[in-house]
């Protein structure tokens, strides 16, 4: 029986490759990409109980990514996948030997699956199955290196000049690589259970992919630490923004102190008092003043104090 792949608008078309005639998947393997309306067209074709293939409705999408057994060789299977703008979705499907039924395209082109046909990548639908957790493990890999990417650019802008949005952005993107990571491990999960599952000729890929996904959890690992640092990048900066911001207080203080005493020793209510009855007792004040806060300004320059 020739396979083919109903698409979610009802259409059928055939998997048969028009320039040559054949067949692009095995006699063997049957695939379907269907909606949820067209469900119950699949009992129709297969013989599989249709409570089974209700499971694959009444799971919610937002479920955790698992592995579920539902008959002697029939598994429900979900993958927590990531869309081009770094948001989850799940990938739906059910597999046995034979068959691999999937809810929805979920982004997977008819495309793609022609060129993984042809090129011999999806021989059996376990095979399609280890694809599939291949792809989204692509996915997680791009979003961690954006998210790498954001970090050092973040850290170079808190180097520069550190502000309270920076902040928020380190917040936003530790909730993010938390999130990856938290996916990872669900997808670890059903990729290790997927390993127990496989004949023999999909072993070492599936093991290959759950080597690749370790992988992946420990730059997810790492890229926390990333964004821990730079938690500690940020206060740093945000503590030598406040010393700098002292030290001028404190040098303005200690620049306007011996003003501060004259004017006080001056300001008494006293009659006898040095320059108080002078007529050019109000410029030797003045020039005193000057001379004091110039001594002080070559003091601190000498000593450096100014510089940063």
């Amino acid at each position: 029986m020739e396979s083919f792949i109903i698409y979610p608008n009802g259409i059928k078309r055939s998997e048969t490759d028009l320039t040559s005639g054949q067949s692009l998947l095995p006699d063997n393997f049957r695939l379907f990409i269907i909606s949820e309306q067209e469900l119950d067209l699949v009992p129709r074709i297969i013989s599989l109980e249709i409570n089974l293939l209700m499971d694959l409705l009444t799971c919610s999408p937002l479920n955790y990514p698992q592995l579920k057994r539902l008959g002697t060789a029939a598994y429900l299977v979900f993958f927590r996948d990531l869309n081009s703008q770094g948001e989850e979705l799940t990938i739906r499907f059910l597999l046995t030997e034979t068959e691999l039924i999937m809810l929805g395209w979920n982004e997977i082109t008819f495309e793609k699956i022609t060129v993984w046909a042809r090129s011999g990548i999806i021989g059996t639908p376990f095979n399609l199955a280890q694809a599939l957790g291949a792809r989204v493990l692509r996915h997680y890999l791009i979003q961690l290196e954006k998210i790498e990417d954001l970090i050092d650019c973040l850290e170079e802008e808190i180097m520069k000049e550190p502000n309270s949005t920076h902040q928020a952005g380190i917040v936003l993107l530790q909730k993010q690589v938390i999130g990856l990571k938290r996916s990872l491990n669900l997808n670890l999960y059903v990729f290790n259970r997927l390993v127990t599952i496989v004949p023999p000729n999909v072993l070492a890929s599936c093991q290959e992919l759950v080597q690749d996904t370790e992988r992946e959890l420990e730059n997810a690992r790492q890229a926390l630490e990333l964004v821990e640092n730079l938690r500690e990048t940020y206060q740093a900066a945000i503590g030598n923004r406040s010393n700098e911001i002292m030290k001028w207080l404190t040098l303005l203080a200690t620049i306007l102190l011996p003003i501060n005493l004259l004017t006080s020793f001056f300001g008494m209510n006293f009659q006898l008092m040095p320059l108080l009855h002078l007529s050019y007792g109000i410029t030797i004040f003045y020039v005193v003043c000057i001379v004091f806060v110039t001594v002080v300004l070559v003091l601190f320059w000498r000593k450096k104090w100014f510089h940063k």
